[in-house]
């Protein structure tokens, strides 16, 4: 097994990570092994991708929540023209 795959089967590399090391070790790395970590590879990065949208989302939703009760709290405030009226 290679650096790179042990790294990922540890959850000691981020997808960026492993795709630098690979840049680095793919002339060193039979070309059937660096379809497999390629694919290791994609498999992370969606998985990170699909973690940051979770963590903006529940962001979204938090920031979403606090402003709904910021204007429910503020009944007798408009805003006009981008003044604040209270």
């Amino acid at each position: 097994m290679c650096l790179i795959c042990l790294g990922l089967n540890e959850n000691k590399l981020t997808s960026m990570e492993g795709y630098a090391n690979l840049s680095e070790m793919k002339d060193s790395i039979p070309e059937a092994h660096v379809d497999e970590v390629l694919s290791k590879l994609d498999q992370l990065s969606r998985q990170e991708v699909d973690q940051l949208i979770r963590e903006f989302s529940a962001d979204l939703n938090s920031l979403n929540q606090e402003l709904d009760e910021k204007l429910s709290s503020e009944d007798d405030c408009y805003w006009e023209e981008e003044d604040e009226i209270c």
